[in-house]
């Protein structure tokens, strides 16, 4: 029985009281009123122990994101500090094995010299002020000169 059932059960006995002879609560009442006690106080405590046993696997589980998200940094960081050295050790040059192949794409963007020679029209408004590097490209793309920023071309790793 679930914990309903008992309440129920409890409910419909006290409701039919049983009386022996000599007036008092009958031995047979006591023992299903002690055995139902005894059967929902079971469940509750096993209730009780399911609750503290999913709390501590959430705490774990909780603990563990944590921690994996720490070392997720740190790996992010590494495979940048690695792709940064391949990128000042080896411009250019292309390498392939079975397992990857390392080349190079070619990229614009925009390069801003004195952002306060940035005109106001191509600054995004932030919580701090910032040219907006996007219409900035478009119109030096399309021969428009704009103080304090130029295009100029980078290689991009790219690992497959």
């Amino acid at each position: 029985m679930n914990l309903y059932e008992i309440n129920h059960e409890l409910e419909k006995l006290i409701q039919h009281v049983e009386f022996d002879e000599n007036g008092e609560v009958s031995q047979e009442f006591q023992k299903k009123l002690k055995e139902l006690h005894v059967e929902k106080e079971e469940k509750v405590i096993h209730c009780a122990r399911a609750i503290k046993n999913i709390d501590s696997e959430s705490c774990a589980i909780k603990n563990e994101i944590e921690s994996l998200a720490k070392r997720k940094k740190r790996l992010d960081k590494v495979s940048e500090s690695i792709e940064n050295y391949l990128t000042l050790t080896i411009p250019g040059e292309q390498y392939k094995d079975s397992t990857c192949e390392i080349g190079w794409r070619k990229s614009i963007f925009v390069r801003i010299d004195d952002e306060k020679l940035i005109p106001k029209e191509y600054i995004i408004i932030k919580s701090t002020l910032t040219p907006d590097k996007i219409t900035i490209k478009e119109k030096l793309k399309s021969g428009e000169e704009i103080s304090g920023a130029s295009l100029a071309e980078k290689n991009n790793l790219q690992i497959k």
